[in-house]
């Protein structure tokens, strides 16, 4: 199985079993290609994609993106295999996620979860993270898949 295969089964499980709306016109093997895409064009300087393994099956991802203009990390994907939920690999691929932000020479690091992922504020709170008051919503196909999400914000600065 290739890397854009396994985090591509990750993120369907893991939607699938959250917002299964957000999956109506959408197949594993379309997320596939879209993360085979990233993979393949990504040079390391602009982001990456971290994966936790577990018996050698990837059983989460942590994908960030860096702005060095402002100095800021971004989290633009987080999931956890539902089967592996509240076996703090979630912690530890936040905490491989401000380890290399901080030495690529990030600042700041943000994520923005749905206001319906309860679990996962939790994680981010319980590991130092504040939330920062903005708020957005992402279109989707349908009004009725609209995701609404509130913003993260941990300080690489101080210790996690």
């Amino acid at each position: 199985m290739t890397d854009a295969e396994a985090i591509a089964r990750v993120q369907y499980d893991s939607w699938m079993e959250r917002v299964p709306l957000a999956l109506e016109n959408m197949s594993v093997h379309e997320i596939e290609t879209a993360w085979a895409s990233a993979i393949s064009t990504g040079d390391g300087r602009s982001g990456r994609i971290l994966v936790v393994e577990r018996s050698g099956q990837v059983e989460g991802y942590c994908a960030v993106v860096f702005d060095r203009n402002g100095k800021m990390c971004h989290i633009v994907g987080l999931e956890v295999s539902p089967n592996c939920r509240r076996s703090s690999l979630g912690i530890r691929l936040t905490n491989a996620a401000a380890d290399l932000a901080m030495s690529a020479g990030m600042d700041e690091m943000t994520a923005w979860l749905g206001r319906d992922e309860i679990a996962a504020q939790h994680l981010l709170l319980s590991a130092g993270w504040t939330l920062t008051g903005a708020q957005r919503t992402v279109a989707m196909e349908s009004p009725a898949q609209e995701r609404h999400e509130i913003e993260f914000l941990v300080s690489l600065s101080e210790s996690l």
